[in-house]
C-alpha cells in the first residue's frame, strides 16, 4: 500500500509495520521541512534511517510539492520548471534516497488546474522529468487533486479530462516516471453512509468515486496502446484516512468505531491487483486531528486504533480479498446510539 502523510507519518509506519510478516508493504510519503526563502522545499534528513529501525516493510517517500515549487518558482522566476525538479531530487539525494535502486519519491498536489490549464500541464510535465532524471524505471507517484464525492461527475468536467488525456507528450512523460497515478478520491461518511445502506451499496458507491476519472479514459476513442492507458492502469485511488475531518479531505468527524468502519469499506471498494503485483494496492491519505474536547490520551488511543484498522483491512484483503465480512458504516444523522457502538 502507500500512504500519503501530513502529519504522524512515523506512528502509521509503527502501526503499518505490525502487519504478519509479507501481508503488506507499505510506502509512506514524508513532507518536506523549511528551507530558503521561506519555502517548505528541504527533505528530512534520516528518515531511510528512522523507518529502516520500525520495520523492513515500511519505507519513506520523500515529498515534492508542486504548490511550494510554484511559489519559490516566483521568487525565481529564471528556474525553469524542469530544473526545479532537478533540484528536488539532489536534495532527495543528498538526503540519501538512491532512486536506481528501489526508493520512490512522491509529487504532491498536482493541481485541478491542469485540466484546464496547458501551462500547468507543461509545468507538472517538466517538473516529473526533473525529478525523473536518467533513471531508466518509473520512480515516482504523483497524487492529483479532484474533485469531492459531493460534486458529480459533470459534462464540463467530463470534457476536461478528454482534453487532458489526449495530450500524448504529457502521459508519455508519466508513463516513463510514475510507479503509482493517485487521485486524491477523498470519500465522505456523509455521501457514503447513508441510512439503510447496506455495506455492499457503500463499498459500489466508493468504487464508483474513486475510478470516476478512469472509466471517462475507458470511453474515449484512444488507441489500446496510448501511454494514458498505460498510466491509469498504474492507478492507485488515494482514499481518506484523515480523521478527524468536517472539511478539507471530506467528512470523517465520526467516532473511532465508525471510521474503522468506513476504512475497511474503502479498502473492499478501491483496492486492486496492479500487473506484476500479487498484493492488493491501496492508497489512503494520513492527516490525524484531534477532535475537540478529546484529551490526548484518548485521541491517540483512538488514532492507534484508526491506523490498526488501515493494517488490518489491508491484511484481511490480500488474505481473502471479497470473503472479507463488512459492517456497513453509520451516518453521523442518525443518533449517537446507532454509530459509536
Amino acid at each position: 500500500m502507500q500512504a500519503y502523510a501530513q502529519d504522524d507519518w512515523l506512528g502509521l509506519a509503527r502501526s503499518l509495520a505490525a502487519a504478519p510478516e509479507g501481508c503488506l508493504e507499505a510506502w509512506i510519503s514524508v513532507p518536506t521541512e523549511p528551507g530558503a526563502d521561506g519555502a517548505w522545499l528541504t527533505t528530512r534528513p534520516g528518515m531511510k534511517q528512522v523507518f529502516a529501525r520500525i520495520g523492513g516493510n515500511v519505507r519513506p517517500m520523500p515529498e515534492v510539492n508542486f504548490n511550494d515549487w510554484n511559489a519559490w518558482g516566483k521568487k525565481h522566476p529564471d528556474v525553469s520548471w524542469f530544473e526545479r525538479g532537478v533540484r528536488a531530487r539532489a536534495e532527495m539525494e543528498k538526503a540519501g534516497y538512491d532512486f536506481n535502486r528501489g526508493d520512490r519519491w512522491a509529487l504532491n498536489e498536482v493541481p485541478v488546474a491542469a485540466l484546464r490549464s496547458g501551462a500547468d500541464r507543461d509545468a507538472v510535465r517538466d517538473l516529473v522529468r526533473g525529478l525523473q532524471g536518467r533513471s531508466r524505471s518509473p520512480t515516482g507517484v504523483v497524487y492529483v487533486v479532484m474533485s469531492m464525492q459531493s460534486d458529480s461527475m459533470t459534462a464540463e468536467l467530463k470534457k476536461q479530462l478528454a482534453g487532458w488525456y489526449a495530450e500524448a507528450p504529457f502521459w508519455a512523460e508519466m508513463r516513463k516516471a510514475v510507479v503509482a497515478w493517485s487521485v486524491e478520491a477523498y470519500a465522505s461518511v456523509l455521501d457514503t453512509c447513508a441510512p439503510d445502506t447496506t455495506a455492499r451499496q457503500q463499498v459500489a458507491a466508493l468504487h464508483a468515486y474513486a475510478f470516476s476519472a478512469e472509466r471517462v479514459a475507458e470511453r474515449l476513442a484512444l488507441p489500446d496502446e496510448a501511454a494514458v492507458h498505460a498510466v491509469l492502469r498504474r492507478g492507485v485511488p488515494l482514499a481518506n484516512g484523515a480523521w478527524s475531518w468536517a472539511d478539507a479531505y471530506g467528512y470523517t468527524a465520526v467516532s473511532p468505531q465508525t471510521m474503522k468502519r468506513f476504512v475497511a469499506l474503502q479498502v473492499a471498494a478501491m483496492g486492486q491487483t496492479l500487473p506484476g503485483d500479487d498484493h492488493l494496492t491501496v492508497g489512503f491519505a494520513w492527516a490525524p486531528k484531534r477532535p475537540d474536547g478529546v484529551g490526548e490520551a484518548a485521541y491517540r488511543r483512538d488514532l492507534a486504533a484508526i491506523s490498526a484498522a488501515v493494517r488490518d483491512a489491508v491484511v484481511n484483503q490480500n488474505r481473502t480479498r471479497d470473503r472479507v465480512k463488512l459492517e456497513p458504516c453509520r451516518h453521523p444523522g442518525a443518533s449517537l446510539a446507532d454509530w459509536t457502538g
